[in-house]
């Protein structure tokens, strides 16, 4: 909320909802601010019955539980993320009212698919939690980059999984900051 407030964005993209953490808090900073457009973008993953799952994922899940393991949400961790509980939907942690209150939208779909949509819309703030792959996260970033407004911010959850935030910044010139989980990197100001 502070960062977003320090830039004063007024156009928001944010790919990779899940159960909507980090809509909550773009959700709260676009109630106390007005003029804010928020666009999300996700393709959840479900929780499954046990009963669907094969006798190694049932071991996993129930091993899991006791992890004390950080998480990066693919394939390759013990514990996944970024899964919605079976009863629950795609954002549900945003609440109902600031969904009524706030200029939305979400679209559910494959986000390269979903971006030619909305071809016009530039951004002063892109955060992107999906996309975890080098090839796929790299790609995602040239194309957030190309839609983000003079001065406008990528922020990425989970840098580290792979070097395709830093070979981005690189190529394009842009210096990235890190706390903790977070990166981000600021478009030139022309």
């Amino acid at each position: 909320i502070d960062f977003a407030n320090s830039i004063d964005a007024k156009n928001l993209l944010e790919i990779g909802v899940a159960n909507g953490y980090s809509s909550s808090m773009l959700y709260k900073y676009a109630e106390m601010n007005s003029n804010v457009k928020i666009i999300s973008i996700d393709l959840p993953r479900f929780e499954v019955d046990d009963h669907d799952l094969s006798l190694l994922h049932r071991i996993i899940k129930k091993v899991s539980m006791y992890s004390r393991i950080e998480t990066t949400g693919t394939v390759l961790d013990i514990k996944p993320g970024g899964i919605v509980p079976r009863e629950k939907w795609c954002g549900w942690l945003v609440p109902h009212n600031l969904r009524k209150k706030i200029n939305n939208i979400l679209y559910i779909g494959d986000v390269f698919s979903v971006f030619d949509e909305f071809t016009d819309d530039k951004f002063d703030l892109v955060v992107v939690d999906a996309m975890k792959d080098y090839e796929s996260r790299y790609k995602l970033l040239n194309k957030c980059y190309s839609r983000l407004n003079n001065g406008g911010f990528i922020v990425l959850d989970g840098a580290w999984i792979n070097p395709a935030f830093e070979n981005f910044c690189s190529n394009n010139g842009l210096v990235s900051h890190t706390v903790g989980r977070v990166s981000w990197a600021k478009s030139p100001e022309n």
